[in-house]
């Protein structure tokens, strides 16, 4: 018997922390409830992770896109900050076109669960070709 998407058990991962599996049921729970959105990672197997507004049975259609490679960049108009966290990764963001950052990714993950921060701000890290949307 095939498998459907309902059927599938997803981990999720909230500020570096990983829960599940649960399905899509029990994550429409976690999402009612305000303990789980669409700017929090999951994963089927735990270790390839997307972000869970990929999950078009709980957020609609998104593209998927691995938070764990790099996203195809956009034009962006800002330059690139050379500023640094020692050996963590620097993001950088802009909202209502004025610059932020560094952060971590657990701080920018953050901002997305605050609302400081939403899915069309742009974000660069060091290494990107230009800016693009978190």
């Amino acid at each position: 018997m095939a498998s459907t998407e309902n059927d599938i058990r997803y981990y999720i991962r909230i500020r570096g922390r990983v829960l599940g599996p649960y399905s899509v049921k029990q994550l429409n729970t976690l999402r009612t409830r305000g303990q789980f959105s669409q700017s929090n990672e999951i994963s089927i197997d735990g270790q390839t992770w997307e972000l869970a507004a990929s999950l078009e049975a709980l957020f609609g259609t998104a593209p998927r896109k691995s938070v764990e490679k790099e996203k195809e960049p956009a034009t962006g108009e800002f330059s690139q900050p050379v500023e640094s966290h020692g050996d963590a990764v620097c993001w950088h963001y802009s909202v209502n076109g004025e610059q932020q950052g560094p952060v971590t990714l657990v701080e920018l993950n953050e901002l997305l669960d605050q609302g400081r921060l939403n899915l069309n701000d742009l974000i660069w890290k060091d290494g990107m070709a230009a800016w693009t949307t978190a």
